[in-house]
């Protein structure tokens, strides 16, 4: 079981994933939990994918540079996506504007 007094550390957080992993191979598909959660392969897969989202983000063998490299690759891809995003500066979405025929409804002159 994981120790307590490193509780929320990211090794700490990479560890109780593995464990939850390692808990569903244990139990099988379709089989619950002590806390009556059933194994599905959706809750492996999503357990697997954060993981993995983690375990890119610390590896203690890595050298802080390279920490510090792919968390500027992450806000470079963030700044792209943002960019490449149609928004206008306060988040809305920007629309086509569409070109009018003049015609407001509110005609001069009249019956």
């Amino acid at each position: 079981m994981i120790e307590s007094e490193n509780v929320g550390s990211k090794l700490w957080v990479i560890n109780f994933y593995q464990e939850q992993l390692n808990k569903f191979a244990k139990l099988g598909l379709g089989k619950l939990t002590e806390f009556d959660v059933k194994v599905t392969e959706k809750l492996i897969a999503t357990t697997q994918r954060r993981l993995n989202e983690i375990t890119t983000i610390y590896d203690g063998n890595l050298h802080s540079r390279t920490h510090m490299l792919r968390k500027a690759k992450k806000r470079l891809a963030i700044r792209e996506r943002l960019r490449n995003e149609s928004t206008n500066n306060n988040g809305t979405a920007t629309t086509p504007r569409m070109q009018g025929d003049g015609n407001t409804g509110h005609e001069e002159g009249g019956s």
